[in-house]
């Protein structure tokens, strides 16, 4: 047997609207800070006013202060050039050993003109 076919279909069912309750609202402004409230206390995310107190207001966050501000431009002369980083490190060295030995070499060369001059006996030890 199909449902439309049903003798109770034919009478019209009553059906009773129930009644809505008013709106609820507060007494207290909404658009004052919470005080005293645990939420937003945890966490990396601290809300405004929370646990404070509505006279205090909280700094923003380190990284949000600049937030939506351009940075300023950085200056075209003083990129970095190919290599000049990871070389600097090897190439102090080689300055470093560059210099003792063209020292020592000055050393030498001070040491021999003064020998060829006669000005410095060498001395042979027995």
């Amino acid at each position: 047997m199909q449902r439309e076919e049903c003798i109770y279909n034919l009478i019209p069912k009553v059906r009773v609207e129930p009644v809505k309750p008013e709106r609820y609202r507060s007494k207290f402004d909404p658009n004052m800070q919470p005080t005293g409230t645990t939420f937003g206390v945890r966490g990396k995310t601290k809300l405004e006013g929370a646990n404070l107190g509505s006279a205090q207001r909280m700094d923003k966050p380190a990284s949000a202060r600049g937030f939506g501000r351009l940075p300023a431009k950085p200056d075209p002369k003083s990129f970095i050039r190919k290599g000049e980083r990871a070389s600097s490190a090897i190439v102090s060295k080689k300055r470093e050993l560059l210099e003792r030995i063209t020292c020592e070499i000055r050393t030498f060369i001070h040491l021999f003109a003064l020998i060829c001059s006669g000005q410095v006996q060498l001395s042979r030890g027995n």
